[in-house]
């Protein structure tokens, strides 16, 4: 089938965490070719409505829950329900009727990012959700996770467009919160998908899955992996999403998780042993590795050599367990970004490129552009106004 990717109007930038160049790249050299596509690391899921739009099945995988029902909410079918039918308005008047008790409890300073009472009537709500027909259960779900941030202690985030800081600080009832952000997901439909017909999605199939990239098994093959894996730059995922981890921690949901790539929290990492592996894949990292290691300071514990050695090994011993599931022919695409240890270059592009040149395979940077140095992965590359430090980088594979 050939796919009209000339028609696919690229997403507003505030809905992706993405340049509009590496979009522009998708659109015009990866989604024409492709049918299946898996993405390990969705994250926030930011291509999932090309996909859509394109005709293309997909499968989404991250082992964050709270990109787990957040990215389900954004698929058509729950799209096109709340856009052409009351499912909207049934969501709201039932969140705000699960919610209203929250409206009796004043938010007050605590050791917790969340009071017990508060939090036994999200879970409460949570539960009785789980009884809804499906497509509104996954939109309500998503819904009550924006609803959290703003009934907890402390509100804090680093994602403008679907967290935003909130905290004891906003002062709004629940039905203000509730349809605030019913209205952010509707006007994220009316911008994606309101001239979209369903017999133009209906044959695709678009899938999640709840995992570590590294130990993902999908029974399933791909002609297609595209994804962005968290980026070496010692982000704290916990930093960005406390107050919804709490919540879904006391759901049951693991939320703790040492193994997600990229965190900083490496106290019971040493990286001996990983570094022999490293070096047995890429020599080029077990060199960067060495130097870091030979630059730390002492009083650090060597922290900065276990956080890189931490985060490479990780990331090779996901490929090798990803990309068994690509088809042959099949094309990988991983997006990246470079970094810098005491001003030496981190090029991770070149050290994916060793990794895969060391497997016998044929790799190349395919895109590559200047970043902003705090990290505006969505700024064009054109924009004056921003100092551009570090590149942003498309590896491409070919199996």
């Amino acid at each position: 089938m050939k796919i009209q990717t000339r028609k696919i109007k690229l997403l507003p930038t505030e809905y992706s965490s993405f340049r509009p160049e590496i979009h522009e790249f998708f659109l015009e050299r990866v989604l024409p070719k492709s049918q299946k596509i898996l993405d390990p690391w969705a994250g926030h899921a930011s291509f999932l409505p090309y996909f859509e739009l394109g005709g293309v099945s997909a499968h989404f995988n991250d082992i964050l829950p709270i990109h787990y029902f957040l990215n389900q909410a954004k698929t058509f079918h729950v799209a096109d329900s709340v856009l052409h039918s009351n499912l909207g308005i049934i969501a709201k008047h039932h969140l705000i009727e699960l919610l209203a008790p929250l409206d009796n409890y004043k938010l007050t300073i605590s050791a917790k990012w969340m009071d017990d009472d508060i939090l036994n009537i999200f879970t409460q709500a949570w539960n009785e959700i789980d009884t809804s027909p499906e497509i509104l259960k996954i939109f309500s779900r998503a819904i009550v996770l924006l609803c959290v941030r703003p009934y907890c202690s402390i509100g804090d985030s680093l994602n403008p467009t679907w967290l935003k800081p909130g905290g004891m600080c906003t002062g709004e009832n629940v039905e203000t919160i509730v349809s605030s952000h019913i209205a952010k997901f509707h006007d994220f439909y009316d911008t994606v998908y309101r001239d979209v017909h369903p017999e133009k999605v209906n044959h695709n199939t678009i899938t999640f899955s709840l995992s570590d990239a590294e130990f993902i098994d999908l029974n399933d093959t791909f002609d297609t992996i595209f994804t962005s894996p968290p980026y070496c730059n010692r982000l704290d995922i916990y930093r960005l999403y406390n107050p919804e981890l709490a919540f879904l921690g006391a759901l049951g949901y693991n939320v703790s998780n040492p193994n997600i790539l990229g965190t900083n929290i490496i106290k019971d990492f040493e990286g001996n042993g990983e570094f022999t592996f490293i070096q047995s894949v890429s020599p080029q990292t077990a060199h960067f590795l060495l130097n870091v290691r030979r630059l730390g300071k002492r009083r650090e514990n060597n922290y900065y050599f276990r956080y890189h050695c931490r985060y490479y090994s990780k990331l090779f011993r996901s490929i090798l367990k990803f990309i068994g599931t690509l088809q042959s022919g099949g094309s990988l695409y991983i997006v990246v970004q470079d970094n810098r240890h005491r001003g030496e270059p981190i090029p991770t592009a070149e050290f994916l490129i060793d990794f895969f040149t060391g497997m016998g395979l044929k790799a190349q940077v395919l895109f590559e552009a200047l970043r902003h140095h705090l990290g505006k992965r969505n700024v064009s590359s054109d924009f004056p106004a921003i100092i551009k430090k570090h590149k942003e980088s498309i590896v491409g594979v070919e199996i």
